[in-house]
């Protein structure tokens, strides 16, 4: 019998670039020691099988192949199998449930914190000035290492499997608010400076690769002011309260990495 097949490319918009996935579709009744050796024929890191769901409120269960066995979760060949099917099914946008064979816990974050400190936007801050095309758009920042401690409580405990974690910080703050924030704890002159997203484009793409510049400017002009609330998140899996915008930047205040001196060891 034969069966509809999808190749892709996923995590990135150029062919031939990014992770390879072969999703074969209609898949039902097709035996484990061929799908086997279907994924070794393609060589891939990994190749998909799309069957009909046999658990409640799930659209289709995916079945995920490497060379050496079957795998019951991964990343990349879950969100490829979406696209795939979607695009069977003729649909240019949709959601949907997966069936897997791998227990799981969700957990989702608003922007980081550490983007300050260990990302992007430090030099801007070294230099005294943050740019960005965010005005008063409201973000729940949160720290890392709350991300850090739920993902190790998910890991290590199953009382948390099948739960759904979204993690932000006690309050809702702006990027004017946390430069201000930054500028107090260190004692040094820091402004903000909302731009267009086009000058911001323009700009990153004298510094950062294309495919970046195209991951940035989707942030802010699609994902920036949709997380504009705070949730229970960290209390829910840690029983405690989460880290505060301002105690992070007292911490890291206080390690140097936003002084002068750490200014100069960046620019050689």
């Amino acid at each position: 019998m034969a069966h509809a097949l999808t190749w892709l490319d996923v995590f990135t918009a150029r062919p031939l670039t990014g992770n390879g996935l072969a999703v074969v579709h209609d898949a039902d009744g097709v035996p484990d020691a061929a799908m086997l050796a279907f994924a070794r024929e393609t060589r891939l890191s990994e190749t998909t099988f799309v069957q009909a769901a046999t658990e409640a409120g799930a659209d289709y269960r995916n079945r995920i192949w490497m060379t050496q066995g079957e795998l019951p979760f991964a990343g990349h060949p879950s969100l490829g199998t979406a696209v795939a099917v979607a695009r069977s099914r003729g649909a240019g946008e949709a959601t949907f449930v997966q069936e897997t064979g791998a227990d799981w816990t969700i957990v989702r974050c608003a922007w980081f914190m550490q983007n300050f400190s260990e990302d992007f936007k430090l030099e801007s801050i070294l230099d005294g000035k943050l740019a960005l095309p965010a005005d008063d758009q409201l973000d729940p920042f949160v720290d890392a290492d709350d991300i850090a401690d739920v993902a190790v409580a998910a890991l290590t405990d199953d009382r948390h499997t099948g739960e759904l974690y979204e993690l932000t910080s006690p309050r809702l703050m702006t990027f004017a608010d946390a430069v201000g924030e930054i500028a107090s704890a260190t004692g040094r002159d820091i402004g903000y400076v909302p731009v267009a997203i086009d000058e911001y484009a323009a700009a990153a793409a004298e510094q950062v690769p294309a495919d970046f510049v195209e991951f940035l400017t989707y942030l802010f002009r699609d994902v920036l002011g949709n997380n504009a609330y705070v949730t229970d998140g960290v209390q829910r899996a840690l029983g405690r309260e989460p880290r505060d915008f301002s105690a992070y930047a007292r911490e890291t205040a206080a390690s140097g990495v936003w002084n002068s001196s750490a200014a100069n060891r960046v620019r050689r």
